[in-house]
């Protein structure tokens, strides 16, 4: 004799597993990363990505705030203009020359960290592998 009722229920079991499947992140082209695990299966492209962008600072803008001035600990000045030469020596740096050859696009950057004295990360972009 055919079991209707649990015929019926194994149908609906197998369809609840079909909508439960974990579906694993992929890779989304042109995406912002800093790293190649950002990407899921892609690469990371851009110069000195990882690294820390001193280019954030911009010297003699006006500035209320350490945070205009790229978030550079200490260069936004009392009379609010950005003095990034002053932000550098604040990090123990002789200056912003001293700062260009040791971690402008030189030193490893920890995004949301003090790694880079309050400057951001270069970013990149993903790049993708192809679908078959």
């Amino acid at each position: 004799m055919f079991d209707f009722n649990n015929w019926t229920r194994t149908l609906r079991e197998l369809k609840d597993g079909k909508e439960h499947k974990i579906i694993a992140p992929s890779c989304v082209p042109m995406k912002n990363c800093s790293i190649d695990s950002d990407c899921n299966g892609g690469k990371c492209l851009g110069i000195a990505v990882g690294t820390c962008n001193c280019a954030a600072c911009l010297q003699f803008a006006s500035c209320k705030s350490d945070a205009d001035c790229g978030g550079l600990r200490g260069a936004c000045s009392n009379q609010k203009y950005c003095d990034c030469d002053k932000g550098f020596k604040c990090a123990g740096l002789k200056g912003i020359f001293d700062a260009l050859f040791k971690i402008c696009n030189r030193k490893e950057c920890i995004p949301n960290s003090t790694s880079c004295f309050g400057l951001p990360c270069n970013s990149g972009i993903c790049s993708c592998p192809t679908q078959p």
